[in-house]
């Protein structure tokens, strides 16, 4: 937990996708090795169950043939024509039921096969011995001997023939109902274990998703609070900014009053400066003519002067 504290949350994501990574790879591992298992038994059931059922089957087949066959040669009247088809079945009956049996006997015995099946080739091979003997009393013509042998002999190694083959039919049932019944209890169990793995896993990252999720929440949340913190801050000091500036602008407009009034008062100013200009242009000329005027009073009294002294 402690690490999962001290690690960035570019770190958390990655352990996260990296933990359901492992949790997927789990699962198909499991789900790998369980279909591996089943297709293990399913291949013991088509390469070995089935192809002896199939030539089981086939010698069974064969054995009912030659059975029908002989039956067929007990029939009184039978023509010629029947009696050679009949013969020509069972010999080939015969032959294709060792051949069958050569096939059976190549695919190999499993454990508490073989003693089954020895007992079926010895029925057969009894049952064979039979038919042989019904060939034999059919071409000599003892009808005694051949009814004699339908009635006694051929039945009771039928019985035991049909009582050999059967069982050796059922080991093979069990055999393949094993087979089957292991592919499904395997089959239960991948399904039990991915599923085991997927809750395990989808509970694992909820919890580790909840956590990542909670520490950026109050990673933001923090943000969040410092943020409006600094809004407050901003407004407060877009408040004074604003009574500043409201401040600046009735400064202004009082300076702008102010400098109104100082250039009215140069106006006026300047009206009296140009009014005294005005004066003083008057009075310099009012002060020009009197002193040409006292020029000439001072010029007239010099030449009344002269002419005081000339009648002196």
């Amino acid at each position: 937990m402690n690490l999962l504290r001290s690690m960035s949350f570019r770190a958390k994501l990655i352990a996260l996708c990296l933990f359901l990574s492992s949790v997927s790879g789990v699962i198909s591992a499991v789900a790998i090795n369980g279909l591996t298992d089943v297709g293990k038994h399913n291949a013991r059931i088509s390469e070995k169950v089935m192809p002896k059922l199939e030539e089981l089957n086939s010698m069974f087949l064969e054995y009912r043939r030659l059975r029908i066959s002989l039956r067929t040669l007990g029939i009184h009247g039978i023509s010629k024509e029947d009696e050679v088809a009949a013969i020509r079945d069972a010999e080939d009956a015969i032959a294709k039921y060792n051949k069958h049996n050569d096939a059976y006997v190549a695919l190999g015995f499993l454990p508490g096969q073989k003693e089954l099946y020895d007992k079926l080739n010895a029925s057969w091979l009894h049952f064979n011995e039979v038919g042989k003997r019904a060939l034999s009393h059919h071409k000599s013509g003892d009808r005694a001997a051949l009814t004699a042998l339908f009635l006694k002999d051929c039945p009771e190694a039928a019985h035991t023939y049909t009582a050999a083959v059967q069982n050796l039919f059922g080991f093979h049932e069990d055999v393949k109902m094993a087979a089957v019944n292991g592919s499904k209890n395997e089959q239960r169990s991948t399904e039990r274990l991915v599923l085991l793995f997927a809750i395990g896993g989808i509970l694992a990252g909820m919890t580790i998703g909840t956590l990542i999720s909670t520490r950026v929440s109050r990673a933001i949340s923090n943000v969040a609070g410092t943020l409006a913190e600094n809004a407050q801050q901003v407004a407060a000091s877009s408040v004074q900014i604003a009574a500043s500036s409201e401040s600046l602008s009735q400064a202004t407009t009082e300076q702008a009053a102010s400098l109104e009034q100082t250039t009215a008062s140069l106006q006026q100013i300047s009206a009296m400066i140009e009014k005294t200009s005005a004066n003083a242009a008057t009075s310099a000329t009012s002060s020009s003519e009197s002193h040409a005027k006292a020029n000439e009073e001072h010029q007239a009294v010099e030449e009344m002067m002269t002419s005081m002294d000339e009648i002196s």
